[in-house]
Parts: structure tokens; C-alpha cells; sequence
């Protein structure tokens, strides 16, 4: 891309997307003070942006899903407009979450990668504030896991705090053993409203998954207590699990359909009605389980 780029100075829409062997941006393209647009999706070779992106004061949107960036400047924070922003890396070597704090205007779809070392990454997850990002409507989250198995036994959940999250997929979560209550983010004498939207939760292919945590008998008898009142669809996939939380299903008081398929001990234990466990999913409508062979 020509350095002259940088003269017109009153561009306000500038799409770069589907260009293959763009590499680099020139530093003069953020002489485009009045820039709303910067569209670099499918520019597959292109993998950083220029140091003083800063100063397109004017940016909302920034397709960049399909590229090799890796790291944004640090100035990017300040893009408290910025409406669109599609893939972000997050990591050592690469960004802090803690950079998309202040973006509340992110609207769309937006994939997160990212690598996690220890705890303080872990932590860090909360600076983002996602919660706030309340006209998000698809979000990916990608962990790349690089923590001792001891760290990564004290995680903590963070999705909860995702209050207009309508779909959530738990994908390979080979080391996931024991799902409990603060994956809700329930805790004891609290009565949260665990994922008030959520329409869609599934799980798949988590191997060594064995126990999801029930709530308590107070707790289903507890009126203030609600815990995924619009879900509508749960599927298993994969898993390991021998049994469901059934108070908690029964919590969930929209819950239309159940689906199990290649899941051995859940098909063994529910795929026939006069099998010990149908009876505590009797109030579901539509309860599909495959057979285990």
C-alpha cells in the first residue's frame, strides 16, 4: 500500500478486505484522522497493525477476523467508540484482556484467543469486563491452556457474569473433571441470577467430566433463586458424565428439549423410561438419548 495513502485526509471508509498479500499497513495511514472504517478481514497475510493506530480518534469499526494479528498497540484502549472488532488475541506475547475494559460499544460478533500461563492470567479475564458488553450478540472464546494441572484446578468461572449471553458450547475440555456451583456463580448465601438469557447449553467432548454439581434442596425451593430461566435446549455430546443435576434441570424452568448422544454412562442410565434416572427428567417435553452400544 502507497505511503500517500496518508493524504486523504478525509476518508472515512476504507475497505482493504479479501487482499491476500497485504503484509503491513504504512505508519501514514493514521494521518486518517476521520476514519470510521478500516476493513482488513481476509487479509490473510496482514499481522500487525501500525504503532499509532491511536490516533484514528474516529474508528467504530475494524473487521479483522481472518488475519495474522496478533498484537494490538496499546493506544487501542482508547477506542471507546469502536463498535466493530472481530477476533482479539489475548496472552503473553500478544494483548491484555484488560484492554477491551472501556469498549462497551462492541456490537456483533467478537472471538477471543486466549493463551492462558498461571493464575494472574486467569484473573485477568475479569478486567475485560465483558459483562458490559451488553449489544454483543456472538461471542467465541478460545483458552489455549498452558497452566500446571494444579493452577488449572483453581479457575474460576467467569462466563456467568455474561448476562446477555444467549448460547454458550463448552467444546474439548479434555481436562475438565468436576463442573461446580460457580460455574453458575452460585455461592453460598448468595442468590445470584445465573445466565438470565441463556436459550442454548451444550456440551461436548469433554472426556473426563464426571460430576456436575447439583444445588441444594433449599436452594430448588428457593423462589428468589433463578438460575437459567429461558433455557430452552441442553445437549451432551462426548462426555463422561453418569448423571445430571436434576435439581438444577428442574430449576431451569424453560427447559424444552434434552439431547445425549455418545455419552455411556448418561445413555445407560437414562435411554430406557423405566431406566432409574428417566423419572427425574419427566417434566422436560422433548428428552432424546441415544443408545449406548
Amino acid at each position: 500500500m502507497p505511503r500517500e495513502i496518508g493524504n486523504l485526509i478525509h476518508l472515512r471508509h476504507l475497505n482493504l478486505s479479501g487482499n491476500s498479500r497485504l503484509e503491513e499497513l504504512p505508519e501514514t495511514i493514521c494521518n486518517l484522522q476521520e476514519l470510521q472504517t478500516l476493513n482488513l478481514a481476509s487479509c490473510v497475510c496482514l499481522s500487525k497493525l501500525p504503532e499509532g493506530i491511536d490516533r484514528l480518534v474516529n474508528l467504530k469499526h475494524l473487521p479483522n477476523d481472518y488475519t495474522q494479528i496478533l498484537y494490538i498497540p496499546q493506544g487501542f484502549q482508547q477506542f471507546t467508540e469502536l463498535q466493530t472488532l472481530r477476533l482479539f488475541h489475548a496472552g503473553r506475547g500478544s494483548n491484555k484482556l484488560g484492554y477491551l475494559k472501556r469498549l462497551d460499544k462492541l456490537s456483533g460478533s467478537l472471538e477471543l484467543r486466549i493463551s492462558v500461563h498461571d493464575r494472574e492470567d486467569v484473573n485477568e479475564a475479569r478486567e475485560a469486563e465483558l459483562r458490559n458488553k451488553v449489544h454483543m450478540q456472538s461471542l467465541k472464546i478460545w483458552f489455549i491452556n498452558q497452566m500446571t494441572s494444579t493452577d488449572s484446578d483453581e479457575q474460576e468461572s467467569v462466563i456467568h457474569e455474561l448476562p446477555q449471553l444467549e448460547q454458550l458450547s463448552v467444546w474439548r475440555m479434555r481436562r475438565l473433571e468436576f463442573l461446580g456451583r460457580e460455574f453458575l456463580g452460585v455461592a453460598d448465601g448468595s442468590m445470584p441470577l445465573g445466565f438470565p438469557k441463556l436459550k442454548k447449553l451444550s456440551f461436548c467432548y469433554c472426556p473426563s467430566w464426571e460430576k456436575w454439581e447439583d444445588i441444594t434442596a433449599e436452594e430448588e425451593g428457593n423462589v428468589t433463586l433463578s438460575i437459567m430461566p429461558c433455557l430452552r435446549e441442553l445437549n451432551f455430546e462426548g462426555c463422561r458424565l453418569s448423571e445430571l443435576p436434576h435439581r438444577l434441570l428442574r430449576k431451569a424452568s424453560s427447559l424444552q428439549h434434552l439431547t445425549v448422544r455418545d455419552s455411556f454412562y448418561l445413555s445407560l442410565r437414562y435411554e430406557e423410561k423405566n431406566a432409574s434416572g428417566w423419572g427425574s427428567l419427566s417434566h422436560i417435553p422433548h428428552v432424546e438419548v441415544a443408545k449406548s452400544y
